[in-house]
């Protein structure tokens, strides 16, 4: 006799369960992309507006998944430094800084 009429069925189950966790990963990814955009925006447009936004947007990606961390660390990087030129180089040439 075979083994193989002992093998359990497989349901199907997991699919579904793979599949909405991958797409809740590529909105986190998405917005993790969303808030790199914010900041490079404020790096040349009114930074002390866009930093909040950006900073709301990354970490409501942080929420959505936990795949993409390194993503989330650079998006908040990238974040952190642009509004740091941004601002500086908004005073420097006396524009408006929101």
């Amino acid at each position: 006799m075979s083994d193989s009429g002992t093998r359990p069925l497989d349901t199907g189950s997991a699919g579904p369960r793979e599949s909405s966790g991958g797409s809740l990963e590529t909105a986190s990814a998405a917005l993790f992309s969303l808030g790199v955009l914010a900041g490079i925006v404020e790096l040349f447009y009114r930074p002390f507006l866009f930093a909040p936004v950006g900073l709301v947007i990354v970490l409501s990606g942080a929420l959505t998944g936990s795949k993409h961390r390194r993503l989330g660390f650079v998006a908040i990087l990238v974040l952190a430094l642009c509004f740091v030129i941004g601002a500086a180089i908004a005073v420097w040439r006396s524009r408006a800084l929101y």
